[in-house]
């Protein structure tokens, strides 16, 4: 029997080359990682997500997510060059999330609501109640310290070549990879990938229908990948161990909403 989780969400906007705001939300812990299958009476511990998003003429947005299990469900926003204060109260229920921003006599000024996906992408909706005006948001996570996914969870790099990987659920992560070689005159050649895979121990298998197959083992802070040499244009290989350069996922540039 699944139970309502409160959440605390602190919801920090980055807005990149015009400056920086910081905002704050919420989102519940049924969602990212079965914690405890077995136990329904252990207490949760707080787990943090981080959600990146680019909207029209505002820069990148980074949304960052704290779960708890004791508290009741808070947001703050602080949104945009002015850095002005917004401060929610509601609930997040499995993949739902309903916020309003109240005034200091009580009244609602404005409502935050968003509806989470399968491959962990957040899409929400900001609303004035004065001006019904809404601001529309497509968080993509990019980060969890969720029980055991700092070793699924990172941006790697080996030379140019580079691989994002987050971890979705048990047994899922959600990867993208880009390789190139430089070729004569400056030529590129290049192979990219983008897919939700399963991971079998520390390992997941690729193999699409255009003939790639790449597999890629996971260490604490490496990944190590081999390929077949049909995942990219002439000469394009991910071969090799990539070194974990950030616990972030860069961007999901390379992955489509569709795959």
């Amino acid at each position: 029997m699944k139970t309502n989780n409160y959440i605390v969400i602190v919801f920090c906007v980055a807005v990149m080359l015009l400056g920086a705001g910081c905002i704050n939300f919420n989102e519940d812990t049924t969602r990212p990682i079965n914690l405890n299958p077995t136990n329904e009476s252990t207490v949760y511990p707080s787990i943090e997500h981080r959600y990146l998003a680019s909207p029209k003429n505002s820069g990148k947005v980074l949304l960052t997510i704290k779960t708890t299990e004791t508290k009741p469900t808070t947001a703050e926003i602080v949104y945009g060059i002015e850095r002005i204060t917004h401060r929610f109260e509601g609930v997040w229920e499995n993949s739902s999330i309903t916020l309003e921003e109240l005034n200091a006599e009580g009244k609602k000024v404005s409502t935050l609501k968003g509806e989470l996906d399968s491959a962990h992408i957040l899409s929400a909706i900001w609303k004035d109640e004065l001006t019904q005006k809404e601001k529309s948001f497509e968080f993509k996570e990019i980060y969890t310290d969720a029980p055991g996914a700092s070793d699924f969870t990172g941006h790697y790099e080996f030379g140019e070549n580079y691989i994002d990987s987050l971890l979705l659920d048990p047994g899922k992560v959600k990867i993208q990879g880009y390789a190139e070689w430089i070729g004569e005159n400056k030529n590129i050649h290049y192979g990219d990938f983008a897919e939700i895979a399963t991971i079998e121990e520390n390992v997941i298998t690729i193999s699409r229908k255009d003939g790639c197959v790449l597999s890629v083992t996971y260490a604490p802070t490496s990944i190590t990948v081999q390929d077949n040499k049909k995942c990219g244009g002439s000469n394009v290989s991910f071969d090799g161990e990539y070194i974990k350069r950030s616990e972030n996922v860069l961007d999901w540039t390379l992955f489509s909403i569709d795959q």
